[in-house]
């Protein structure tokens, strides 16, 4: 009896876990189409009419698919490589912008590494405070001890990443639903404005979303291999996941998001027999491992390079956070704060705990009159359009409110069609790649309701409206007959 109600278990789990997942996801899309436009006033005629253009143009792919499919394999890889990397170094090619605020301290950071002049520094101080500075400056400052420092290296760098980025998303969105799915998903992703014009600028978040996506690509391996019942295989899949994760710590702090959203699917969404499942326990307790070492060995080298301690907790960021004066926003004050803790004698990582006990206090003591209000604005700060990276080279755009009507179509579109997949997901009882995809999205929106909160910060997260959209564009339902099938055209 014990034996049935088990098997049960396991047969219902994923069909409940799907639905759970899929409907969250759907309710974050629907706040991004119903409350946002009007929330930030981006809900103008022509953002309207550039939504329902590109809502056509990207239906239309499923369209030119056929003519993909005749390619070979490997004339559609190289084809989306070079469209990727001709489109996204056209760009950088074409405008420059010049690194300022958080920007230059990516580019000073990555000037002081190369030069090995980082110690006693303020570069050293602020890297110190906020650790996953180093990742994108450790990295940048490599192709500046070879190629010399100079503000054309990091947009090349960027826009040579996210054409490989294309790559991953191409097999990615295979192993969800097919070569369809991977042909739109790699076609959104290369035309993508907003993606496209952050390559302009010197941050790490090009990097690390390529570095989330080669995570799910082996995710995704790892799962089937386990599913098969593959132990060396699942073993080396995890070993790299957890590799990636750890590697991603050191330019942002998602890595904790994306493990969870990796078990919820591999222990939630997956069906399979006892075996399979302690094989996949196994292997994604070792890559957790890895991670955590890798992250920790990164620690503390840094703090070795830097000859500082190096913060530990977030408490800057967890008390801007918690700011209903700011709506959760960088502000000057708590900027001012930290550093009257600096000026006072305390380390980076002294400052920073001191900062983590005020926002316990700032908490705990009612300073928050209205907690719900300060999320809802921190909710529509966070998913406000997709035209940020079009406000940073405001500048040397020739007419940034056309560029600015066209991010935003594109995105509004793009959201559309991955609120239809989300629909199908459920319907379906999607159980792929697909799953912990999205639900990373849902994670990192919660965690910035809770942390700092900019506009930006959203990058990686919109990794998982493109795969839900090529999915709503790639699988075609069928309800004639009362039957809820559906087919991959």
């Amino acid at each position: 009896m014990a034996d049935t109600n088990l098997q049960r278990l396991r047969r219902l789990l994923p069909a409940f876990s799907s639905y759970v997942g899929y409907f969250v996801a759907g309710l974050l899309l629907l706040g991004i189409l119903v409350c946002l436009p009007w929330a930030t006033g981006d809900l103008t005629k022509w953002t309207v009419f550039a939504t329902a253009v590109f809502a056509v143009l990207f239906y239309g792919l499923t369209r030119l698919y056929k003519y993909w499919a005749r390619l070979s394999r490997k004339t559609r890889v190289w084809l989306l490589f070079l469209v990727g990397l001709m489109v996204k170094l056209s760009v950088v090619f074409l405008w420059k912008v010049k690194p300022v605020v958080d920007f230059l301290s990516f580019y000073d950071g990555a000037s002081h590494l190369a030069s090995d002049q980082i110690v006693g520094t303020l570069r050293a101080e602020r890297m110190a405070l906020f650790p996953h500075y180093f990742g994108y400056s450790a990295l940048l400052s490599l192709f500046f001890r070879v190629f010399g420092a100079g503000e054309a290296i990091h947009p090349i760098l960027n826009a040579v990443v996210s054409s490989l980025g294309v790559l991953l998303v191409y097999d990615i969105g295979r192993h969800i639903k097919g070569e369809k799915t991977g042909f739109i998903g790699a076609v959104l992703w290369i035309f993508l404005p907003s993606q496209t014009l952050y390559n302009l600028l010197c941050f790490g978040e090009p990097v690390y979303t390529v570095l989330m996506l080669a995570g799910f690509s082996l995710l995704a391996r790892g799962g089937q291999a386990a599913l098969e019942s593959k132990v060396r295989k699942t073993a080396w899949y995890f070993a790299l996941f957890g590799l990636c994760m750890g590697v991603i710590s050191l330019f942002r702090p998602i890595m904790p998001i994306l493990l969870v959203a990796a078990a919820i699917w591999l222990f939630l969404f997956l069906q399979s027999g006892k075996r399979e499942f302690l094989t996949r326990m196994g292997a994604f307790a070792g890559a957790m491992l890895i991670a955590f070492l890798f992250s920790e060995g990164g620690q503390a080298y840094l703090t070795l390079r830097l000859q500082e301690e190096v913060a530990t907790v977030p408490g800057f960021t967890l008390m801007v956070g918690l700011s209903e004066s700011s709506g959760g926003r960088w502000n000057e004050a708590d900027s001012k704060r930290l550093f009257s803790y600096i000026d006072a004698g305390m380390s980076p990582a002294a400052a920073q705990r001191q900062m983590w006990e005020d926002a316990k206090e700032r908490l705990l003591s009612g300073q928050i009159q209205r907690p719900i209000q300060l999320l809802a604005k921190k909710f529509v700060h966070f998913w406000r359009g997709d035209a940020m990276a079009v406000e940073y080279a405001a500048k040397v755009l020739p007419n940034p409110s056309f560029f600015k009507v066209v991010s935003n179509g594109f995105f509004y579109a793009m959201s559309l069609w991955a609120a239809w997949g989300a629909m199908l997901a459920m319907k379906r009882k999607e159980t792929s790649i697909l799953a912990p995809v999205s639900l990373f999205a849902v994670g990192l929106t919660m965690a910035h309701l809770l942390v700092e909160v900019a506009t930006r910060y959203h990058y990686s997260a919109v990794v998982s409206i493109v795969f839900l959209a090529a999915y709503g564009l790639s699988v075609r339902p069928d309800f004639s007959e009362g039957r809820n099938k559906h087919e991959q055209k």
